[in-house]
């Protein structure tokens, strides 16, 4: 490692080089927060002392694309505070030209934002985020300042890009920052503010620049790091771990590595869901002999001899499963019927617990391990014992130690699957508890309830032949209201109202338009809205001739049958 120098923004930029991020950094992840902090930075930087941002870890790469090409550099830490600050820096360069200023806008392009000493290689973007990234990186590049001669072919874009949401809102806060410190936002440019904050930005700003030399492992820097502010993420600690593997002069077998297997699994597990695969993914390898907090240090060691490919293909043995269970895509590697339980699942709420069993049931349909009767039968009990705890508010504590291991007891044989999900103190509620809880506590806050009346909605639609079900996102509406008007007053009392308001028989779901526009309506009017609903389960009750105490109690003994019915009993399924 060479010695570590206080270096500044202008010293970072206006050098023949370029600052690319690694395959294994995490995404761009910088906030409303950090950027507060920056801009609090750029406030108060004291001329003669500076202001001190933290330090950036370096390695340099030489010059790859050849002798008279900038310099490259992989950003082993730093990225969001190097990224922010380039941004900055194009921000202010726009604010320059769309404002009449030119040259301004020149210069900083010229010096900070691109190469120019080489004329082969100008307009390379000086700074290159990860590529998950980059798509947006450019797209806001190109926008910011059309007019110039931005080249982004060295370093190709994704095929397939996912917008990079941190970076456009991070765009847009630098922006409106810039705007409102230069004048811009209530009249004409400020020209004194600035060329204040520019100067602040570039000499007043100090970064430690720690650069790796080639047998420093960057990998295993980058593991100990931590970016200022924002904790990495299992994925990222993962993701590190795996290719950490490829030695220091396996980078361009890195990348293919990266390009061509990891990013498509990665991308195969729905966004802001992949850190919360692996620790499903440590109780399926470990046997469930593992904690949450724990689950990275015990996958280091469980790939410790294992390659990135042996590692991965491990991995998208039970990806795809979690990927439908959070966000519902067919497997195509099980029936119809195993598919149309995994869609439910994905319909609940989430429970994931409780996934790790479920995942490895699929997985053994799937390698035809286990029967498939026998694999519904115990995902079944599994979803009744789930919807009967809800329903009744209780809550998923205590489950994780159940689940975690529930597939190495038992196998997915369902009798097995019954007798080791009940026990002493973690118990499934039996029809007369259900029914007798459902008709006296209010049903309204219970989280599963929208799936519930959603499994209604469908059984109607599929008894008479219907349409397939809306798009439209139901809200629950209380057909006696929450208020009690002096209308509604004429049919419940206080007491009556307190008692009926919340129950399971008085709820229905609408659309939110119409949910906002019925509001306290008396019945005349609901049940005409009614009619029109996009749910059957609404229409329903539109022809019932007033709506009372005692119709509140029949809807609520028919849902009841039905759930005991759907749901029943685990010793019945």
């Amino acid at each position: 490692m060479k010695r570590p120098d206080i270096t500044t923004p202008q010293a970072l930029f206006a050098a023949s080089a370029r600052y690319k991020a690694p395959v294994f950094q995490r995404f761009y992840v910088w906030g409303k927060e950090e950027l507060e902090a920056l801009e609090d930075d750029i406030d108060t930087a004291d001329p003669a002392i500076g202001q001190f941002l933290g330090a950036i870890v370096l390695k340099d790469l030489g010059r790859p694309a050849g002798p008279t090409s900038p310099s490259t550099y992989l950003l082993i830490d730093g990225q969001q505070r190097l990224t922010t600050l380039y941004l900055l820096l194009l921000n202010m360069a726009t604010i320059a030209y769309n404002h009449g200023h030119k040259d301004g806008a020149e210069f900083i392009w010229q010096n900070y934002l691109v190469e120019t000493k080489s004329p082969q290689y100008r307009g390379w973007p000086k700074l290159v985020p990860t590529l998950q990234d980059r798509h947006t990186f450019y797209e806001i590049l190109k926008s910011a300042l059309p007019d110039f001669d931005w080249d982004t072919t060295a370093d190709p874009e994704d095929k397939k890009p996912r917008s990079s949401r941190k970076l456009i809102d991070q765009w847009n806060r630098l922006t409106q920052y810039l705007e409102e410190a230069t004048g811009v936002a209530t009249g004409a440019l400020d020209q004194q503010s600035f060329d204040k904050i520019l100067t602040t930005v570039q000499e007043h700003l100090r970064i430690i620049d720690i650069t790796l030399e080639a047998q420093d492992d960057a990998n295993a820097t980058f593991s100990r790091l931590n970016a200022k502010g924002v904790p990495l993420e299992l994925a990222d600690l993962v993701r590190n771990e795996v290719f950490s593997k490829f030695t220091p002069n396996e980078t361009a077998k890195a990348d293919k590595f990266y390009l061509k297997y990891w990013q498509p699994f990665e991308k195969s597990i729905p966004d802001g869901s992949i850190s919360a695969f692996f620790p499903v993914y440590a109780y399926i390898a470990l046997h469930g002999k593992v904690t949450k907090a724990a689950a990275f240090g015990a996958l280091q060691k469980a790939w410790k001899s294992k390659s990135p490919a042996a590692v991965l293909s491990d991995l998208q043995r039970y990806s795809p499963f979690f990927a439908a269970l959070t966000e519902y895509t067919e497997p195509p590697t099980v029936s119809k019927a195993v598919n149309a339980q995994v869609e439910r699942f994905s319909r609940m709420p989430r429970t994931r617990v409780t996934w790790p069993f479920i995942i490895q049931a699929l997985r053994a349909v799937e390698q035809r391990l286990l029967d498939e009767t026998h694999a519904l039968r115990s995902l079944r009990i599994v979803e009744s014992f789930l919807v009967r705890r809800a329903l009744v508010g209780r809550e998923p504590t205590g489950l994780h130690a159940v689940f975690k291991t529930l597939w190495d007891k038992t196998k997915g044989v369902p009798d097995e699957v019954r007798k080791s999900i009940v026990t002493r103190t973690i118990l499934s509620p039996g029809d007369e508890e259900l029914r007798a809880f459902l008709k006296k506590e209010r049903s309204d806050s219970r989280v599963i309830l929208n799936f519930v009346l959603a499994e209604y909605e469908r059984a109607i639609i599929k008894a008479n032949k219907y349409d397939p079900p809306p798009h439209t996102v139901a809200t629950i509406e209380h057909v006696l209201p929450q208020n009690l008007t002096e209308e509604w007053a004429k049919t419940f009392t206080q007491n009556e109202h307190e008692k009926f308001v919340g129950l399971l028989g008085n709820l229905v779901p609408l659309s939110e338009t119409q949910n906002k526009s019925v509001k306290d309506q008396p019945w005349e009017q609901k049940s005409k809205r009614f009619i029109g609903s996009n749910f059957k389960t609404t229409q329903e009750i539109a022809p019932s001739a007033n709506w009372s105490a005692a119709q509140i109690n029949k809807r609520t003994d028919k849902l009841i049958s039905w759930m005991t019915e759907t749901w029943p009993e685990l010793s019945a399924i």
